[in-house]
């Protein structure tokens, strides 16, 4: 069905940002390369990384191999990454917070604000062996975790996404049901979003209320999911490698899961008015499937994509002559 659709877009009263987020990258060759390549691609605010960013100990050489690709991106200060438990394996995590000198705080578990988005990035603290090696801690009593709570409470970003490696919840065959430690009550500490890593797959869960998203297919060999998912699993994906594209469209947070051959995994919104702590999720943006026929008078409100600018607004549908019309509301 033909839909014409208004051109003319109103100006948005934000300045639009967009964040590049994968994880378990640390693999140099040629798909850690396309990973790179596709989020380079997008010209991102800023590039972030759920740990395991050198493989396979975390040594010195390793890391200066591993993060080579993003050479230039680091000069200019756009990368930031939490530590895995591979980073964690040579002298605990040296090699990595020696590396990024202009990672804020200890360089183990820190902010960083962009716009009207800041990331809390933590240590997750397991290194590869299991053994928990984070001086302050990784439970929810912990002193890791109170900074967190002062630091969210201390923010004024519209937007506060976590990110660390090891996933509170996870399907994948590997390691679910996932770090039960690191199960901390993010949604009522004012986190809208969580992104980890160390599942080698691509998997969206909702659990009591908050979004997990698993991103673990930045280089290393992908993994399936186990026979039983865990009851929040929403989204899973083990075939490709990747990468999310997180937008701050305003009150609305959108998130796109791509892989390198193009493929979109995923995509959901997350809306949260200004002043609210709590954010809710949409599934996913509404496309002409969703236009009511002609013969429905009901005037509908949907929220779809802008063909000009790629921003999301909100469209009422009309009847003109018979046809469903879209129309911008101001």
């Amino acid at each position: 069905m033909s839909v014409p659709i208004e051109t003319t877009a109103p100006t948005p009263y934000f300045k639009r940002r967009l964040y590049a987020i994968t994880s378990d990258h640390g693999e140099v060759g040629a798909t850690q390369t396309a990973v790179a390549n596709l989020m380079k691609g997008w010209d991102a605010n800023l590039y972030l990384f759920a740990g395991d960013n050198a493989y396979e100990s975390g040594s010195v050489a390793e890391t200066a191999a591993a993060w080579a690709v993003w050479e230039d991106e680091i000069a200019d200060e756009k990368v930031y990454a939490a530590l895995g438990n591979h980073d964690l394996d040579t002298d605990t995590y040296q090699p990595h917070v020696n590396f990024f000198t202009y990672f804020p705080g200890n360089r183990r578990y820190y902010s960083v604000r962009d716009g009207n988005v800041e990331f809390f990035i933590l240590n997750s603290g397991y290194n590869t062996a299991g053994t928990q090696v984070e001086p302050d801690g990784v439970s929810s009593t912990s002193n890791q975790a109170q900074w967190l709570e002062a630091a969210v409470a201390a923010s004024d970003a519209h937007w506060k996404v976590a990110i660390f490696h090891h996933p509170p919840y996870t399907s994948g065959v590997s390691y679910t049901p996932g770090k039960t430690a690191l199960r901390w009550d993010f949604r009522n500490l004012g986190i809208d979003l969580v992104i980890n890593g160390h599942s080698h797959n691509y998997e969206r869960l909702i659990i009591d209320g908050m979004t997990y998203v698993v991103a673990g297919i930045g280089a290393k060999s992908l993994v399936g999911f186990a026979a039983s998912v865990l009851d929040g699993s929403q989204v899973r994906n083990s075939s490709y490698y990747g990468a999310i594209k997180v937008i701050d469209n305003g009150d609305e947070l959108d998130v796109e899961a791509w892989s390198t051959s193009s493929v979109l995994m995923d995509n959901f919104q997350i809306i949260k008015k200004a002043g609210s702590k709590g954010a809710q999720l949409i599934e996913s943006t509404a496309t002409e499937s969703d236009i009511p026929s002609t013969t429905d008078t009901t005037v509908t409100q949907l929220r779809m994509r802008s063909p000009d600018d790629g921003l999301i607004y909100t469209y009422e549908v009309r009847l003109v002559n018979g046809i469903p019309t879209l129309a911008m509301v101001e």
